[in-house]
């Protein structure tokens, strides 16, 4: 089978090697042995996303076409027709193209494509719930959310006639009744070989309280309250180093900055480490091994992968009660949740794990167990193994 694949990350071409995001990339190499040649239909990377594409992809079956450098949202949505004319032979080529989504693109994919080539969706995100947990919003942030509200009713539309493979159980919900072939499936990073068994994330005679948070930088994400919660916790002398290790999605709009400027508000500035983006793999894991609690305190998600990462890496978990979350996890059982935008209850739940070690070790383990039969091993050959009974 020829598969194509579309996403809007950036790419960098450099004779036979192609880079990508980690993340992506190691979704990328596990489904290779299924296909005999994959192509990937990408945007190059221009200068502010070279740091991005921290995975390099060497394989005789992969074939680059390139849809030009990657343009803003609503530059892709309205020039839909312009960008993906100029590949059409190259799709023509495909038996079959996965999408993954949401993207502005995503949609026009089936619209334009359809009727030569068939279309698979993988979504593993809504864009129509970005604002949903404020309770005001900017006139900017409205313009936003009306438009992020216009993709999702297109791509709605463009995946109910084709297969499409979800990575939540909220995102089933919505599409269930919509979609005629609706599968699910987990997105994840994780290897067989990356989950690590230790009883306790906590050393005897350490110095230090390592909390993490990985993933994309994003206020959305609670990194505020991270910062909140932690200095009561420093306020009542438990000896605290918080680090954040993630990417921006754009340069324009600093969270970073927002984020160093809510340290020195603080004065948390000797506590609190941004380390930026890490590579998938040993050069993240690393920091997953060498913290003691990992935190995700979210106002929504789908469902982050950086659990997945946690559980494998034997890492206690603390994450709001929100999206997909406590449909794949079970309060202090496997997790401890709690109520979003909650600082009080995220510093009481980490008192909690650093005090209460029966229960830390107990969500490590069954945590642990969680991630056996979602590696990309087992979740790639599920994929590609309904890819092909639904493509004739």
């Amino acid at each position: 089978m020829i598969l194509g694949f579309y996403y809007h990350s950036s790419y960098i071409e450099e004779k036979s090697d192609i880079s990508m995001p980690s993340y992506l990339g190691v979704f990328i190499n596990s489904i290779l042995n299924d296909v005999d040649e994959l192509i990937i239909f990408g945007h190059l990377s221009n200068n502010n996303n070279l740091d991005k594409c921290d995975y390099k992809l060497k394989n005789e079956k992969i074939k680059f076409v390139n849809i030009g450098y990657k343009t803003s949202s609503l530059h892709r949505f309205i020039f839909n027709k312009k960008l993906l004319k100029q590949i059409k032979n190259e799709v023509y080529n495909c038996d079959a193209i996965l999408v993954r989504g949401p993207s502005p693109l995503a949609p026009f994919f089936y619209k334009h494509f359809r009727k030569t080539t068939k279309i698979f969706y993988l979504i593993v995100g809504d864009y129509s719930k970005t604002y949903s947990a404020y309770s005001s919003i900017s006139f900017k942030q409205r313009f936003i959310k009306y438009f992020d509200n216009i993709q999702d009713s297109y791509l709605t539309k463009s995946i109910s006639d084709s297969t499409t493979f979800v990575n939540s159980e909220t995102l089933y919900n919505k599409y269930r009744n919509i979609t005629k072939n609706l599968i699910k499936i987990r997105t994840t990073t994780i290897s067989k070989n990356d989950i690590i068994i230790r009883d306790d994330s906590f050393q005897k005679n350490q110095k230090w309280i390592n909390i993490l948070y990985s993933g994309r930088f994003d206020i959305n994400k609670g990194l505020f309250e991270i910062l909140e919660a932690s200095k009561i916790l420093i306020q009542e002398n438990y000896k605290i180093r918080v680090h954040f290790v993630g990417w921006e999605d754009s340069s324009k709009h600093s969270v970073k900055k927002n984020l160093i400027r809510r340290i020195d508000s603080l004065s948390l500035k000797e506590y609190v480490f941004i380390h930026g983006k890490k590579k998938v793999g040993p050069e993240l894991f690393k920091f997953y091994k060498d913290c003691q609690l990992f935190l995700i305190p979210s106002y929504f998600e789908s469902f982050p992968r950086t659990i997945w990462e946690a559980f494998a890496n034997s890492l206690p978990v603390i994450a709001s009660e929100v999206g997909s979350i406590p449909y794949y996890t079970s309060d202090k059982e496997n997790i401890l949740l709690i109520k979003p935008r909650d600082v009080i209850s995220l510093k009481n739940a980490m008192v909690e794990l650093i005090e209460n070690q029966i229960l830390r070790k107990k969500l490590i383990i069954n945590g642990r167990k969680c991630v056996e039969d979602i590696t990309l091993e087992i979740q790639s050959k599920l994929l590609m193994k309904n890819l092909h009974k639904h493509l004739d």
